[in-house]
């Protein structure tokens, strides 16, 4: 959880990095309740399964790419002249495993070139829980319209 935790991300640029860990904790947790399925449960002091183990070796392991992620500060691009026009544009989406979002700014100039750059992002694990999809997507939209 520390390691998960751990990453600073306060524009969500990492997200889709993160999600995985996040989704391997999850499943952890899933392992540590009684199920049908799971007679004993994983205790807290228990060694993780192999494959858990590998799963999670390699996502730790490719935390250290995150060092590569470069962000510019500015959303107007060098030589790009007068701003004419900005439109905010969002985005969201959801699947049975992770419900995301994605916050863009599209600039135009006087040559009505444009420039689309990511403003925000967020990535959340989806709830355990049996979920149709379209309530995934509408949870998406509350959760957006909180924040």
């Amino acid at each position: 959880m520390s390691i998960v935790n751990s990453v600073y991300d306060p524009l969500g640029f990492a997200g889709p990095a993160m999600l995985e860990g996040r989704k391997i904790l999850q499943q952890l947790v899933l392992m540590g309740e009684r199920r049908a399925e799971n007679k004993t449960p994983l205790a807290w002091d228990d060694p993780l399964p192999i494959a858990m183990m590998n799963r999670w070796t390699r996502w730790r392991d490719s935390l250290v790419e995150l060092q590569h992620l470069s962000v510019p500060r500015c959303y107007n691009p060098k030589e790009f002249a007068t701003v004419t026009r900005a439109e905010v544009r969002a985005f969201s989406d959801a699947s049975q495993d992770a419900i995301g979002a994605a916050v863009y700014l599209r600039l135009f100039n006087e040559a009505n070139e444009m420039s689309t750059s990511l403003v925000y992002g967020q990535a959340k694990v989806a709830p355990v829980d049996p979920t149709s999809i379209p309530r995934l997507k509408l949870l998406r939209e509350l959760s957006k319209k909180s924040t």
